[in-house]
């Protein structure tokens, strides 16, 4: 055999496989019906967690992640098992800054800022960082000060 009769048959067998899990009709396949990602609650209690919810990209994008199968049947589909957490983008000429976190900024269920950071994460969203400077003059903002 030659490259070209190996890369066929290698095409034609995961075409095979993709449609056995995703069906027959390739304009509905999409990365994220066989790859999830979950974020764990801190106190590893399944109901405080988010997700599962799609994933995107692949192994060799920025936001790739480890996987373990799914479903001894289909091991095509996979879970997130590790991968980035916290996402920052800096300019550094500027010093602006924005960063996202998955989950929220309490780990508290009852409090507002349980989730309020997980669906900017999930879909690749970011928020604004401030300096102390600029946080100072935010309505309610609060300034600590330690004496000795």
């Amino acid at each position: 055999r030659d490259a070209a009769q190996v890369m066929l048959q290698a095409f034609k067998e995961s075409v095979g496989e993709l449609g056995t899990s995703l069906g027959g009709d390739p304009t509905q396949w999409a990365w994220g019906k066989l790859h999830q990602r979950q974020v764990p609650s801190l106190l590893q209690v399944d109901i405080l967690g988010y997700g599962p919810r799609a994933s995107g990209g692949d192994t060799w994008t920025l936001n790739a992640v480890g996987t373990t199968a799914l479903s001894a049947t289909d091991p095509m589909q996979t879970n997130a098992t590790h991968g980035p957490s916290w996402r920052m983008i800096v300019d550094w000429g500027s010093g602006q800054a924005e960063a996202v976190y998955p989950g929220g900024q309490d780990e508290n269920p009852a409090s507002a800022w349980y989730e309020n950071q997980i669906a900017a994460w999930f879909s690749g969203g970011y928020y604004p960082m401030l300096d102390s400077a600029a946080a100072q003059h935010l309505p309610g903002s609060v300034t600590w000060t330690l004496e000795r």
